[in-house]
């Protein structure tokens, strides 16, 4: 960009000098997306509970303070959580009688990037970034 910039002094007398100004990203991405899903079964007694972990990283890989995860298990319960300086956050659901469930994020928001649900991934292959299903133990 070029900024043009005309000063005029208390007599009228005026100058006008311009520079040349380059913008540049500021550190870390302008988007984000869920990097990782990660689900562990506990189990107590004849009920168990599955906690899921839900990674997010920005759009270069870093991992993103205060993005609030939101989803829903299969069985209708939303479920809310805001992550942390590891860019991870876990939600849990309990007292499951079933064979597994099934934990869905619906969105993630923060302050300053946006969220691009279709870069989500999971590395590991136990989900696609988006939805995972936890077994019973």
């Amino acid at each position: 960009y070029t900024v043009a910039l005309t000063v005029t002094d208390d007599d009228g007398a005026s100058d006008t000098t311009s520079a040349s100004v380059t913008v540049t990203e500021p550190p870390g991405g302008t988007t984000m997306h869920g990097a990782d899903l990660d689900g562990v079964a506990v189990s107590s007694g004849r009920r168990w509970t599955a906690v899921v972990t839900v990674s997010v990283v920005d759009s270069v890989s870093a991992p993103v303070l205060g993005a609030t995860v939101s989803g829903i298990w299969k069985d209708g319960t939303t479920d809310v959580c805001t992550t942390g300086a590891s860019g991870a956050c876990s939600v849990e659901i309990g007292n499951l009688r079933r064979k597994s469930i099934t934990f869905t994020v619906n969105s993630i928001t923060h302050a300053s990037l946006t969220y691009d649900p279709g870069s989500n991934t999971d590395a590991d292959g136990d989900s696609n970034g988006t939805v995972i299903t936890v077994a019973r133990p």
